[in-house]
């Protein structure tokens, strides 16, 4: 069980989003008796809005996680894992949460994810950035802000659910042996009023295949 703190607004224009880091390998989700989330893959994350499934806030709510994995008896991902381990390099398998799992209280609309895309081909560099917004209305616009350090670098305004493009002028290009980030800054606005925010990080690189001088393919 847990309990939902009392300074958090759920219902009253919050949202309670439970994240889990991960959960190996089919995984099922109930809250106060009702399936709010299903799952497959023993590596990835995932979130889930429980706030309907809710009773008082002030009441300890029941969680039940789910979990099954059935290893070398399916085609999944499974590395050294068998059902009957300790033979030779493979070992026995397990299930279960095997990362954090936590909650945290969100605005009806709030920023869910970040998709970013140096381009370095451009006539300018830039970021093409895609902000995903859930719960967004016509009201809402997105401001993404690059930043060096505490200098801005870059800044660019759109609705929701919108890719943006993110100037990024005389662009400090990264390299392992020059390994520079810049800082990132996400707000979602309804007029002047910050609704969310992020900040985040990116380097202005690109990754492809080339040709060697003997015409070997190389990243």
């Amino acid at each position: 069980t847990f309990r939902v703190p009392s300074g958090w607004q759920i219902g009253a224009g919050e949202r309670l989003i439970l994240h889990f880091g991960a959960v190996d390998y089919d995984a099922k989700v109930w809250v106060n008796g009702e399936l709010v989330a299903t799952h497959r893959g023993g590596y990835d994350g995932f979130d889930v809005d429980v706030t309907d499934a809710l009773t008082d806030v002030g009441q300890p709510q029941e969680l039940i996680v789910w979990a099954e994995d059935l290893t070398d008896a399916t085609w999944q991902p499974i590395g050294k894992q068998r059902r009957v381990g300790d033979r030779g390099i493979f070992y026995q398998g397990s299930s279960g949460i095997w990362r954090t799992v936590w909650m945290e209280p969100v605005p009806r609309a709030h920023v869910a994810e970040l998709d970013m895309t140096p381009d370095l081909d451009a006539e300018a560099a830039s970021l093409k950035l895609m902000v995903h917004v859930t719960g967004a209305t016509a009201k809402e616009r997105v401001e993404a802000v690059a930043l060096d350090g505490d200098e801005v670098v870059g800044r660019v305004t759109r609705r929701a659910n919108q890719e943006l493009v993110l100037p990024v002028p005389d662009a400090k290009l990264w390299s392992p042996d020059q390994p520079f980030l810049y800082d990132l800054r996400v707000r979602l606005l309804e007029g002047r009023r910050v609704v969310d925010q992020v900040g985040s990080y990116f380097g202005m690189r690109e990754i492809g295949i080339a040709a060697t001088a003997q015409n070997h393919p190389v990243l």
